[in-house]
Formats: C-alpha cells, sequence, structure tokens
C-alpha cells in the first residue's frame, strides 16, 4: 500500500527533471547559442527593401518588365477615357526617367524584353506580334500570324518563341520567330499546352 504512491511520486520526479532537458516546460521554442548551431545563424530580420526611383503612372498598370543586366523597365498602362480606352508602352531608365512612351492599337497580351534592353516584343489582343525600337519605341514590325500568344526572348538562338494557351488558337503550340520578324518554325498538336520551358541552353523545348 505504501509503495505504490512511492513510486508514483518516483516516476512524477522523474518527468520532472526530463521535462527541462526536452525544451517542453514551457511550450515555446529557445533558439540556442550561435556557437551550438551546426550552421550559421541568420540576420533576426532582412532588411527592408529601399526605394531607387518612384513615378507616377499615367494610366492602369496591366504589365510589367525588367531588363535582368540592363535595368531597364518595361511598362503597359490603359488610359481610361470617355472617348474610348487606349494602350501606352513605356520603357523607363534605371535612373527612373522615361525614355519613351508609345501608343498601341490594341491592348498588350503579353510582353517581353531582353536582358540588355534592347530587344522589345509585344504581343496584342488583335493577334499580332509587333517588335519595337528600343531607342524610339517605333514600331520595326508586325507579324499578324501567330494570333495570341506569350513571347519569350531566346538571345542565344537569337530568335522569338511565341507559345500559345488556352486564350490562342487551338492546335497550336508554339512559334518561333527570328529577330527581324520571319517565321522560322511552328509546333502543331491535338492539344492545348499547359506550361512550356526552355533549356538554359535553349536547345530544347
Amino acid at each position: 500500500m505504501v509503495k505504490r504512491p512511492l513510486r508514483r511520486l518516483a516516476v512524477l520526479a522523474l518527468i520532472a527533471l526530463l521535462l527541462p532537458l526536452t525544451g517542453c516546460s514551457t511550450g515555446r521554442y529557445r533558439p540556442g547559442r550561435a556557437e551550438d548551431l551546426p550552421f550559421p545563424r541568420g540576420p533576426d530580420a532582412l532588411p527592408a527593401p529601399k526605394i531607387q526611383w518612384r513615378h507616377k503612372l499615367d494610366g492602369r498598370l496591366t504589365d510589367l518588365s525588367v531588363a535582368s543586366d540592363a535595368g531597364r523597365v518595361l511598362v503597359a498602362e490603359v488610359l481610361e477615357s470617355i472617348s474610348g480606352n487606349r494602350t501606352q508602352l513605356s520603357l523607363f531608365a534605371p535612373s527612373g526617367t522615361r525614355v519613351w512612351r508609345a501608343t498601341l492599337d490594341a491592348p498588350v497580351r503579353a510582353q517581353a524584353i531582353s536582358s540588355s534592353g534592347e530587344l522589345i516584343v509585344v504581343s496584342t489582343y488583335q493577334e499580332e506580334l509587333l517588335r519595337l525600337d528600343a531607342k524610339t519605341g517605333e514600331i520595326l514590325w508586325k507579324a499578324g500570324d501567330p494570333g495570341m500568344c506569350r513571347p519569350a526572348i531566346l538571345e542565344k538562338s537569337t530568335s522569338i518563341l511565341c507559345q500559345h494557351d488556352d486564350d490562342a488558337s487551338p492546335g497550336l503550340v508554339f512559334q518561333v520567330f527570328s529577330f527581324d520578324g520571319k517565321k522560322t518554325r511552328e509546333q502543331k498538336a491535338p492539344w492545348d499546352p499547359l506550361l512550356l520551358k526552355v533549356s538554359r541552353d535553349e536547345s530544347r523545348i
């Protein structure tokens, strides 16, 4: 009759001793010392982003692309008015200065800018693929064949890949155009692609 309570007390005492060792006494996580961690501890908080420049837009933003190397920013907007909506493209320098603005006849479906910022292509809802002069914003050529697609610039192979999705013509997966607007390849299939990726060396799609 006496041994059982003592045994229970011994078990409770053992549990009480183990709880502080396992860190479960408070239910809160307590980080160990930096020298005890198997990896260097990172900063407690990430530094706040620094705003490089700010610009007030003329209309409603519909698309934005950044040239990864040059730092140029391509912005598509819709300017709404009583007389009708207009689509405007603007190119901004890394300093935030507007290089040019151009007006298009149709809304932008998708756009792309090369890493150097020297090549700009736009697909519109009028089923046209446009290439614009990166210095002036003037249209260099139009290709009306691709329909609505999502352009991607393949700089190593000097070509433009137009991916067709569910908004584009059925049965057409993608088309490839040269930088001067000539179609060099197209791929057809009885299904619509869900996703399209290009290898790093641009040799496989």
